[in-house]
């Protein structure tokens, strides 16, 4: 667990009474998709590579804790691991979810439906020794292609939080587009969730009791809130 300090404990009241967190979601066509490069540079479930993992993506677990989470997802059968070895040391990873029928996030407090024929790609990470090189654009383009080509899926959907712009601009370069968005405002002791769109709405569920979210068409004249 992280260390108590006072400007954790400020951090988490400040949160509790006043907070804004979206998380986007972006989506490519297999269309799209069969357009783009792809590099294949990392293997597909290779597990043993884990084994070499010296950094992680969840922080607030030990390596332990983080590799007992992932063996979950390994022996679920329904997700696959993209990775990368380089002078005995996990440098790069991600996962594909090939048959996504479900996208929830705890943090917000809503979870996506996606439309069948729907894949999810998510749990990206880079060792801070190998940045700079593309490995994330190589590995989400080599994700889509691996979708397609071989799960069969007519799109692909990955998700980022609005504050993480390094990622979303690879994400963007790699073809995807903005499908919408899901968002948790809590305001003094008052919280609002709901979802976003451009086009046209998806289903969005509650986490709490699996009702359907409120959502609102967003446009550049258009505040993103209800």
């Amino acid at each position: 667990m992280p260390r108590l300090t006072p400007r954790r404990l400020l951090k988490a009241l400040r949160n509790r009474l006043w907070l804004r967190r979206e998380l986007r979601i972006f989506v490519c066509s297999a269309e799209r998709i069969r357009q783009q490069p792809n590099p294949a540079r990392l293997s597909r479930d290779r597990f043993e590579d884990l084994d070499r993992c010296t950094a992680w993506s969840y922080g607030n677990m030990s390596r332990e804790e983080y590799l007992a989470h992932v063996d979950e997802r390994r022996r679920s059968g329904a997700h696959h691991l993209y990775s990368l070895v380089e002078n005995g040391v996990l440098v790069h990873y991600g996962w594909l979810t090939s048959r996504q029928e479900r996208a929830p996030d705890a943090a917000i407090g809503l979870a996506f439906v996606p439309p069948p024929g729907s894949a999810g790609l998510w749990d990206y990470y880079t060792h801070p020794s190998a940045r700079g090189r593309g490995l994330y654009a190589d590995s989400l383009r080599q994700c889509m292609h691996d979708a397609v080509e071989i799960d069969g899926a007519r799109q692909v959907f990955i998700y980022v939080y609005g504050d993480n712009a390094v990622s979303e601009r690879a994400i963007r370069r790699a073809g995807f587009v903005c499908h919408g968005s899901l968002v948790i405002e809590r305001r003094l002791f008052r919280t609002k969730r709901y979802a976003t769109f451009a086009d046209r709405p998806f289903e969005v569920r509650l986490l709490q009791d699996d009702r359907p979210a409120p959502a609102v068409r967003v446009t550049p004249a258009t505040p993103a809130r209800v």
